[in-house]
């Protein structure tokens, strides 16, 4: 069994214009094409406060299957993880 994480990083500036989306749908296209690879699975790991990435995340059909408790923290705050 192998599987990969995704994750991406959209500059504060160009949020919400539609990169993340183009760049998730080419990512997952590419990365399941390639018979080398021999994924079974690909995973992303988002804080439960970020809805955008969920929803998008979702429309790509990823499914939650955990929850990190006190797992990380931005500034001085904990956050939780999906």
């Amino acid at each position: 069994m192998k599987r990969l994480e995704n994750g991406q990083l959209i500059y504060i500036l160009v949020r919400m214009q539609g990169y993340a989306n183009v760049l998730l749908e080419l990512f997952l296209s590419t990365m399941f094409e390639r018979k080398d690879l021999e994924l079974n699975k690909i995973y992303a790991t988002v804080a439960a406060c970020n809805q955008a990435s969920i929803k998008l995340l979702e429309k790509f059909h990823f499914k939650l299957e955990g929850t990190y408790r006190e797992h990380a923290s931005l500034a001085e705050k904990e956050i939780e993880g999906n």
